[in-house]
């Protein structure tokens, strides 16, 4: 397993921010003091890249891939939330 690691934010714990790799897929994640928390099932990969902590709430923003697609997502509490991207025309 490779772990890469993104981001640190510390508020009295430590939190990091990152992915880890398996065999086959990369899978988003946060610490928390040393505690794994996975933000993605594994089935499909998943990059966490920044991480904001306040008050009780955990927010995470990354992408992951699903079905070769992809998109830009956050997860606030370890529940995903797509993040809609608009197109836009530049005249």
């Amino acid at each position: 397993m490779i772990q890469i690691l993104f981001q640190l934010f510390f508020l009295g714990k430590i939190y990091i921010c990152g992915y880890e790799t398996n065999s086959t897929k990369s899978i988003a994640k946060y610490w928390n003091n040393g505690v794994q928390v996975p933000l993605k099932d594994g089935k499909d990969d998943g990059f966490a890249l920044s991480i904001y902590v306040l008050g009780n709430n955990v927010y995470v923003v990354g992408y992951a891939f699903a079905q070769h697609l992809d998109g830009a997502k956050y997860w606030k509490n370890g529940r995903q939330i797509n993040i809609q991207i608009i197109p836009v025309r530049i005249y």
